[in-house]
């Protein structure tokens, strides 16, 4: 199965490259425009025989692309998983997926001791948004590698955490409900311990 992650070095597709070729997926990317963290990620899987880091006049036809936000409808693929769109209203199309998630937190996403920042906004790790709905990047990509293998996926999902619970409003077609593999405050200080270590490397808002 050929597959394109688009905009392969930011911090959130680089855990889905990254835990694709784990699982033996062979993965093509498109890098965005580099910065020094982003470039420290790219040693960390570009030399993986599995990873193959193409420029935007080398795109070929791909089974399935992943983007996060817009995506580049001019690629030849059979199918588009978009997360988090944009825009307002997302164009529901035979070949179109669109996921749309809480708080995804994990290693290398911009953050400091106490919190992350998603879309600009800080978020701290004891605020009862990020305890309620977070979910750790590692535990969503498993839900996302078992949409790799449907035949026919869902048009719209909403992913939320199962924290959260069943009764909440269901905004989208579908609500997927994420269960914690480890619990999110192992998860907080697994994550705060690799930024203490690797901080320098960390992106930044």
């Amino acid at each position: 199965m050929s597959i394109l992650i688009m905009n392969c070095y930011d911090w959130l597709n680089y855990h889905i490259v990254h835990e694709f070729i784990e699982n033996g997926y062979s993965v093509d990317g498109i890098s965005g425009p580099m910065t020094k963290e982003k470039e420290h990620l790219s040693m960390l899987i570009g030399r993986n025989s599995l990873f193959n880091l193409i420029t935007d006049k080398e795109k070929a036809e791909y089974a399935t692309v992943i983007c996060v936000g817009e995506a580049d409808y001019t690629i030849d693929a059979r199918r588009f998983i978009i997360i988090n769109h944009k825009g307002q209203q997302a164009e529901v199309r035979h070949n179109r997926m669109y996921i749309q998630t809480p708080i995804l937190f994990g290693e290398w996403m911009p953050m400091d001791k106490d919190g992350v920042y998603v879309n600009d906004a800080y978020i701290a790790f004891d605020s009862p948004v990020f305890l309620s709905t977070a979910i750790y990047i590692k535990d969503f990509i498993d839900y996302l590698l078992g949409c790799i293998q449907m035949n026919e996926l869902p048009k719209k999902v909403n992913v939320q955490s199962s924290k959260k619970g069943e009764s909440e409003e269901i905004l989208l077609d579908k609500s997927v409900y994420i269960q914690d593999n480890i619990p999110i405050d192992k998860r907080v200080d697994q994550v705060k311990k690799h930024y203490d270590k690797f901080k320098m490397y960390y992106q930044r808002i």
